[in-house]
This record gives C-alpha cells, sequence and structure tokens, in this order.
C-alpha cells in the first residue's frame, strides 16, 4: 500500500533539452514581457509539456510560470495575460502561452491557497528554469495525497465552469480543444485513482492510460472513452463532459472519505465544502 504522506515517485524527468531551440525568440519575448509587468520577478521556468519532451507543434500549448517577491495585483496579472495572448496568437507553434504569476510568498505559506498548490505542483514536478534565480522546489513537493485530490477537484472545477459557460482559456474556445479538454479531465481523475494505489505520476494522458491498465482495472472503460475523445475529440460537448463526470463519481465511489471542494469563481479556484 503507498505511504500517502510520501512524496511523489515520478515516471519523468523535466529537461531543458526538450525545449526546442526555434522557440527562443517567443521565451525571449515571453520573458521581456514578465519583466515590464513584475518589477520584483524572481525568476520564469516553464512546465508541463515542453519541459517534459512531449511538445507537439501546432498542437501543444506553452506553460509558463513567473515566481515574484510578493503577491502579484490584479491589474498586473491580467495586463501580462492580454500581452502574452497577443504574443502567442503570433506563434502558429503553439496554440496558447498559458501562464500564471505566484509569489515566494504564497509559495512559502503555511496554508496554500488552491492556486498556490497548483502552482508548486507544477514547479516541483516538471519545472525547468529559463530566467532569473533557481529556486528548491522539488523539496517542497505535495504528497501523493495532496496531488491525487487536487487533481480530482481541479477536473471537477473545470466541469462545473464549462456548464457555467466559462472558459478561462481563449484557445479552449476553440470547440475541439474544449472538448479534448474534457478527456483530458477524466485522464487526470484516473491518475489519481492510480496514484492513491501506488503508481508513479504520468504527465501525459498516454502514460497514465498505461497505469489505468495495471492500477485500476475498473477504470478501464472510461480510460477508453477518454483516450478516444483526446484522440479524435468529435463527440457533443455534452458528451464529453459526462464522462469526466463517469470518472470523478468513479473516484468518489473508490474514495468516499475524500472530501469534496465546490467551484468558487471563474479563476477554478476552490474552497472546501460540506459533503
Amino acid at each position: 500500500m503507498v505511504n500517502l504522506h510520501n512524496n511523489l515517485q515520478l515516471a519523468f524527468k523535466p529537461s531543458a533539452q526538450n525545449i526546442p531551440t526555434s522557440l527562443d525568440p517567443l521565451l525571449a519575448q515571453i520573458i521581456q514581457c514578465y519583466q515590464k509587468h513584475h518589477p520584483d520577478l524572481r525568476a520564469i521556468y516553464v512546465t508541463g509539456s515542453m519541459a517534459l519532451g512531449d511538445f507537439k507543434p501546432g498542437i501543444s500549448d506553452i506553460d509558463i510560470i513567473g515566481v515574484t517577491e510578493k503577491p502579484v495585483s490584479e491589474k498586473a496579472d491580467a495586463a501580462r495575460r492580454q500581452e502574452l495572448t497577443g504574443i502567442s496568437n503570433q506563434w502558429q507553434q503553439i496554440t496558447f502561452v498559458d501562464n500564471a504569476a505566484i509569489s515566494r510568498q504564497e509559495l512559502e505559506a503555511t496554508k496554500r491557497t488552491p492556486p498556490a498548490e497548483l502552482q508548486l505542483f507544477r514547479l516541483s514536478t516538471s519545472a525547468v528554469r529559463i530566467w532569473g534565480e533557481s529556486g528548491d522546489y522539488e523539496s517542497m513537493r505535495p504528497s501523493v495525497q495532496e496531488v491525487a485530490y487536487n487533481r480530482t477537484w481541479r477536473a471537477a472545477g473545470y466541469m462545473a465552469n464549462y456548464r457555467a459557460g466559462i472558459i478561462m482559456e481563449a484557445f479552449r474556445q476553440d470547440p475541439r480543444r474544449h472538448i479534448k479538454s474534457c478527456g483530458k479531465s477524466a485522464m487526470r481523475v484516473l491518475s489519481s485513482i492510480t496514484l492513491l494505489r501506488g503508481a508513479p505520476l504520468h504527465m501525459s494522458a498516454e502514460g497514465t492510460a498505461d497505469a489505468v491498465e495495471h492500477y485500476a482495472p475498473e477504470a478501464v472503460n472510461i480510460k477508453n472513452k477518454a483516450m478516444a475523445i483526446i484522440k479524435n475529440p468529435t463527440i457533443p460537448l455534452e458528451q464529453a463532459m459526462a464522462i469526466a463526470d463517469e470518472a470523478i463519481d468513479l473516484f468518489y465511489h473508490l474514495n468516499p472519505n475524500v472530501p469534496r471542494r465546490a467551484i468558487t469563481n471563474a479563476a477554478n479556484q476552490f474552497l472546501p465544502s460540506k459533503k
């Protein structure tokens, strides 16, 4: 049985060598944008598929996290996001610059907000520094339990947002990407099930699919439907969301003592709620 308080086992290793050199000019623009809007900027990291060697030109987005000294104002955050949206529209190799800024104060707080939890997860598992000071985020990596719970909460939050007509990332307004996001949310939930049973963390849907076969045979049917959506996102959106719901329901059926969280706003932030 997995020790839920141990740090995660990872089935991957991020590397700067995975970042295509053809995107160096884009990264330079991103760095300049962050420096412009955040005078107390300390570092910038690439995370996600590009850091892990799973970047697909024209299909993948690029995930960026800036680390500041103090919490970022809503005005500065909005201005940076707007400028980076304009920059991303100029690059056909990517779909979107998925960007965030988090302060060292928020990352090091004893009780972190859900957005800080999400950014710490990204920094501690798949981050490659492209500018500024280095940070020892691996030592702050969340426990198996924290990651498993948060991945399911995040997926549930996306579904709640979608049903409310809220789409935070502009690129997901494309119907196919919107539907594909539901498939990825379902796989994220299934990864939660495998993590709680001792599997290493996979960031890709394909890696998670292999883990489901071994660690969660009762979830194989959902996995097959979710992967079909990811590979060919053509079914109606409501059906895609229903598959994500199916994964969420299975997670809570298998883990009835896990608390639920309720969606509180369009930024996909969550607060504990009574079951």
